[in-house]
Parts: structure tokens; C-alpha cells; sequence
């Protein structure tokens, strides 16, 4: 006989709750029994009613440390759950492109390939290679940010539209999509700011964004300068959008809606987690909004220093749809 990992995980909450249960309806008539014996037996009423107090705060602590335990029970078969999804995930992410540049590889030595086919060969395995970067990279993060107390993060000055685009053809070139979808809107101003928390932030959002999008898919970055030189940057997309009640959940470690096995999107659930980390590392905020799509946008607001402060010259001055 098998047991199914939900069943296995469902159980410990079942007796936590019949536990609760017994416990309330032993207390309730313990409670009854000893208030009739302290009004039928008037010499001994006074120890009844000394038990009865002593024994309800007792029963009390006893309910609360029931109750106590099932929650941090709920929570450890949720974070199992979505290791497991984490680890299923993973295994896919992994296996699927390698097995790709195998083939890929193989068919190379082998056979003699037009110039044309080895293009087109070339181009999908360093989509694989993109792909395999971008998850090694979140895997890394994630650790280096949960084990360090203290983290030093070092301050350059660079442009940032390099940055910007370098993220754009990355996750355009891992979900094959054509970089004429994302409507462009940010000033080429050199800035200075931790690079490499910005670009795992910038990396996982417009990868998120190319993912998640619509059918055609719409993706605006919009990039500027606020109060005080605050960047203010929000990337949006026509997606199926985050309900409101997921919307805080969407960046815990591991968290993806729904189950692994049945997720049209792969993934590893560590892409918002990290962007949340650097945001909170960085002083930051970050909100989620839907736009008048129907999909998501992402608005965040980083203390970034701008060197040309009044270089405000735009990639693209089209309207973006998105903007709220």
C-alpha cells in the first residue's frame, strides 16, 4: 500500500485536531462534574473550587500548548511541501536543457550540419545555458543571503541601460519571445548603486514578467527618478495577474501556487524571494498592483544616487498601457 505525500501530510493536522478536541470535551466535563459535586458537597466545596480553578488554568496552559504545537506543525508541513515542490522543480530545470545541449552536442559531432541549422543549434543551446545561469545563480543568492548575518554589499557607478537590456535579452532569449514585446522607458543616466543586487532584482522581475505574460505578450519596463533621487521602476505585464490574497505569499521561500507536478510554468519559487531579500536588503519597498490589463505590475521604489541627474533622455517615449 502507498501513501500519497498529501495524505502523509494531511494526517498530523487530522490528530493535532482530534487531540484538540478530546482535550475540550474532557475539560468541559471535568469543569461540570467538579461544579456539581462543590454545590452537592457543601463541607468540601472549598477544595472543589480550588481544583476546579487550579485544574482550568492548567487545562488551559495544556490547550494552548496543543494549539501551539499544531500551528508550528501546519507551518513544517507547508515549508516540506513546497521543499519537495522545490526539489521537483529543480530536477526538471535542471535535467531538461542538459539533456537539450546533449542533443544538441551529439548531433554536432556526429552529422554534418548546415550553416543554417548550426545557427539555429547555437541559439537554442545558449538558451539552455541561460536558462541553467539564471537558476544556479537564484540557488546561490538564496543561499549566500540566508547564511550571512552580515552582508557587505559594495557601491559602483555604471550605466544603466546595459543592465536593463542585458536582463531583457536574457529572459527574452530563455522563454522565446521576441524583445520587440517589451516597451522600453528609462533614462541611460550612470548611476551609482550595489550593481549586483539591482541586477538580480531587474533579472528576476522582467524574467517573471516574460514568463507570466499574455498571448501576445506585453511587458513595459518603466524606469525614472523620484523624490530625493529615488528610482522608481515598475515592470508590468498582461498576464493572468496575482490575486490579492497571494500577493504577500508570492515572496516567501519555495511558495508557488498550486502543485508542481500539474504547473504549466517551471520555475523554482526563489525568483520573488530574492528580489524580496534585496529590496529589504537595500532599504527598499516593493508593491503589487494589477494594471489595466488585468496583469501584474511590480512597483518599486530603491534609494538609488544618480551621477547625471538631468540626463533624462528616454529609449522608447511611447505611451506604455501599463502605467498607472
Amino acid at each position: 500500500m502507498s501513501i500519497s505525500p498529501r495524505s502523509s501530510f494531511s494526517l498530523p493536522i487530522t490528530i493535532g485536531i482530534i487531540m484538540i478536541i478530546l482535550v475540550i470535551l474532557l475539560g468541559t466535563g471535568w469543569i461540570i462534574s467538579t461544579m456539581i459535586a462543590a454545590k452537592e458537597l457543601s463541607t468540601m466545596s472549598s477544595l472543589y473550587w480550588w481544583l476546579l480553578v487550579t485544574g482550568s488554568f492548567f487545562l488551559c496552559l495544556i490547550l494552548a500548548g496543543t494549539i501551539t504545537y499544531l500551528v508550528f506543525s501546519i507551518k513544517v508541513i507547508h515549508l516540506n511541501r513546497q521543499q519537495s515542490n522545490f526539489i521537483d522543480s529543480v530536477t526538471h530545470e535542471l535535467k531538461s536543457p542538459l539533456a537539450s545541449l546533449k542533443l544538441y552536442t551529439q548531433t554536432l559531432t556526429k552529422y554534418e550540419v548546415s550553416p543554417k541549422e548550426k545557427q539555429k543549434f547555437y541559439l537554442s543551446m545558449m538558451e539552455d545555458i541561460e536558462r541553467l545561469d539564471l537558476l544556479i545563480n537564484q540557488v546561490l543568492r538564496a543561499g549566500q543571503l540566508e547564511t550571512e548575518k552580515n552582508i557587505v554589499i559594495f557601491e559602483e557607478t555604471f550605466h544603466l541601460e546595459p543592465l536593463v537590456e542585458n536582463a531583457i535579452r536574457s529572459a527574452c532569449l530563455c522563454h522565446n519571445v521576441h524583445e520587440s514585446h517589451v516597451l522600453r522607458n528609462f533614462p541611460d543616466d550612470r548611476v551609482t548603486f550595489p550593481r549586483i543586487p539591482l541586477e538580480m532584482i531587474l533579472r528576476n522581475l522582467i524574467d517573471n514578467a516574460v514568463k507570466y505574460a499574455g498571448i501576445p505578450p506585453k511587458i513595459c519596463i518603466d524606469i525614472r527618478w523620484g523624490y530625493r533621487n529615488a528610482c522608481i521602476i515598475r515592470i508590468s505585464d498582461n498576464g493572468p495577474g496575482i490575486h490579492i490574497s497571494l500577493r504577500k505569499k508570492v515572496f516567501r521561500r519555495f511558495f508557488r501556487a498550486g502543485n508542481e507536478l500539474e504547473r504549466k510554468k517551471t520555475g523554482t519559487g526563489l525568483g520573488l524571494y530574492l528580489v524580496h531579500l534585496y529590496v529589504k536588503l537595500l532599504r527598499g519597498k516593493i508593491r503589487i498592483r494589477t494594471n489595466k490589463l488585468g496583469g501584474t505590475t511590480f512597483h518599486l521604489i530603491l534609494p538609488l544616487n544618480v551621477t547625471s541627474k538631468h540626463s533624462l533622455f528616454l529609449k522608447n517615449k511611447q505611451k506604455s498601457v501599463f502605467m498607472e
